[in-house]
C-alpha cells in the first residue's frame, strides 16, 4: 500500500531531523540548503561521508544559474522518449539489409535472397512503418550490406541485456559508491554522480540519469563493444543493454515513488531502501539483485 499522509509526513521530519545532527560541527563548514550545492559540498572534507548518507526529504539546488539548474532535473518520462527510439536505431543499424527489409515487409527472416534482391534495390511496393514504424528509407540507410539476420539480433540483444545487469551493478558499486578522496574535486564529482541521490532520495527531480550523461555512458559502453566485437555484433549488444538501461531506470524511479507495489518489485524495493536508509554498502542491484548473490552483497533480511 503507498504510504498515508501522516506516514509520509512522519518519514520527512525524521530524516530532516537525522540530518541535522549530521550536520558538520560548529565552527566547521556548514551548508546552506537554500544556495547551490555544487560550490559547497566540496568544502565539507572529511565531513563529507557522513552528511551525504545521512538523508534529507528536502529538495535542493545543483547550480546557481537557472540554465545549468534546468539540465540538471530530468523528468523520468524523458528515459524513454529519448532512449526507446536509439534501441530501434541500433538494432536496424545491425541488421543485413535483406533481413531489415523483409521484417519491414512482411516480418520474415530475410533468408529468401531471390525475393529480397528485389528489397535491396529500395522496392517502392514496400510500406513505410512495418518495423517498429520506421520507414523504407531509414531502414535503408541504417542496415547493412553484411549486417546480422534476425536470429544473430536476437542472440545478441538478450547478450546485451544479461551485460546491462552487470553493468548496473558495477557502476553503482564500483563507480558511484567510490569517494577516491576528501578533496574539493572528488568530493563534488561524488556528490554531482551519485552522491546527491544519498543525500536527497526524495527529489524526484534528480533520480533518472540526465540524458547527456546516459548518452556519456552509452558512448563509452558502446566504444568499448566496438573495440572488442565486429561493429554489427557491438550494435546490437548495445541495443539489448539500452533497453535494460530503460528498465532499469523506470524501475528505479518506480520503487522510490510508485504507489501500489508489483511482484518482485515489493522486495526490490525493500532492498533499495535498505541501501538508501540501512547499510549502504549491500544492495547495488537495483532492477535485479542476481549479482548481489555472488560478490556477497545480498542487504540481510530484516528479523521479524
Amino acid at each position: 500500500m503507498a504510504p498515508t499522509a501522516a506516514a509520509a509526513a512522519a518519514l520527512r521530519h525524521r530524516l530532516d531531523a537525522e540530518d541535522d545532527e549530521a550536520a558538520p560541527a560548529a565552527g566547521k563548514t556548514k551548508i546552506d540548503y537554500e544556495q547551490s550545492m555544487f560550490w559547497q559540498v566540496g568544502h565539507l572534507g572529511k565531513e563529507y561521508d557522513t552528511w551525504v548518507h545521512s538523508p534529507s526529504s528536502r529538495s535542493f539546488r545543483m547550480f546557481r544559474t537557472d540554465f545549468m539548474e534546468f539540465f540538471s532535473r530530468t523528468h523520468w518520462a524523458a528515459v524513454p522518449v529519448i532512449w526507446l527510439p536509439m534501441v530501434v536505431v541500433f538494432a536496424i543499424a545491425s541488421l543485413d539489409c535483406n533481413a531489415a527489409h523483409a521484417l519491414l515487409r512482411d516480418g520474415s527472416d530475410g533468408t529468401d535472397s531471390s525475393s529480397n534482391a528485389v528489397l535491396l534495390n529500395n522496392d517502392t511496393s514496400v510500406q513505410d512503418g512495418g518495423f517498429a514504424g520506421v520507414s523504407s528509407s531509414a531502414v535503408s540507410a541504417l542496415c547493412r550490406p553484411h549486417g546480422l539476420g534476425v536470429g544473430g539480433l536476437a542472440a545478441w540483444f538478450v547478450g546485451g541485456a544479461v551485460a546491462w545487469t552487470f553493468i548496473e551493478y558495477a557502476l553503482h558499486r564500483w563507480v558511484f559508491h567510490v569517494l577516491v578522496s576528501d578533496s574539493w574535486f572528488w568530493v563534488t564529482f561524488h556528490f554531482v554522480m551519485h552522491g546527491q541521490h544519498h543525500k536527497f532520495p526524495l527529489d524526484n527531480g534528480r533520480l533518472v540519469f540526465p540524458p547527456v550523461a546516459a548518452a556519456i555512458i552509452t558512448g563509452l559502453f558502446h566504444g568499448a563493444f566496438l573495440l572488442a566485437l565486429p561493429t554489427p555484433e557491438a550494435r546490437a549488444l548495445t541495443a539489448g543493454a539500452l533497453l535494460f538501461y530503460v528498465l532499469y531506470d523506470l524501475t528505479h524511479y518506480y520503487i522510490h515513488f510508485g504507489g501500489k507495489k508489483l511482484f518482485w518489485l515489493n522486495a526490490l524495493k525493500q532492498a533499495h531502501m535498505d541501501h538508501h536508509y540501512r547499510d549502504c554498502s549491500k544492495g547495488f542491484g537495483i532492477s535485479n539483485q542476481f549479482w548481489d548473490m555472488p560478490f556477497g552483497t545480498l542487504v540481510p533480511a530484516r528479523s521479524a
